[in-house]
């Protein structure tokens, strides 16, 4: 099984599915119209992957911005990663949020009442300005 890289785009997200660590990382921007075709590769990489997954597996999501339908694609993932982990497999959802994006954390939260995997909130340290 291959890693599954996709470089951001300013509509895009990053996207990083690392087999052998079970480091799979989604951040940036998701603003695409339409979603299916975008994720389309990250489900059947994912689908791959669920045959054969790493000791624990990470899915990490560090989205800044995003529209409806990406938000859409990214609940369809954690269902994909919820079947495994009821499957008795290591699953752990890391959700990234800024100290005052309120709506993110929440988002996070509904997401996690959502599915049986674990979640873990993690709040982003900002990024100061170095001043001169």
């Amino acid at each position: 099984m291959d890693l599954l890289y996709i470089e951001a785009t300013s509509k895009t997200p990053l996207v990083s599915f690392n087999p052998f660590k079970g480091s799979l990382k989604i951040s940036g921007k998701s603003l695409i119209d339409n979603p299916e075709n975008f994720f389309i590769s990250l489900f059947d990489w994912l689908d791959l992957y669920v045959s054969q997954p790493a000791q624990k597996t990470t899915f990490t999501i560090d989205l800044e911005s995003f529209n409806t339908s990406s938000l859409k694609e990214i609940l369809s993932l954690l269902t994909k990663l919820d079947e495994l982990f009821q499957a008795n497999n290591n699953v752990v959802a890391h959700w990234i949020y800024e100290k005052d994006e309120d709506v993110m954390h929440e988002l996070g939260q509904d997401y996690a009442n959502m599915v049986n995997l674990p979640f873990k909130f993690i709040e982003k340290k900002p990024n100061f300005p170095l001043s001169v």
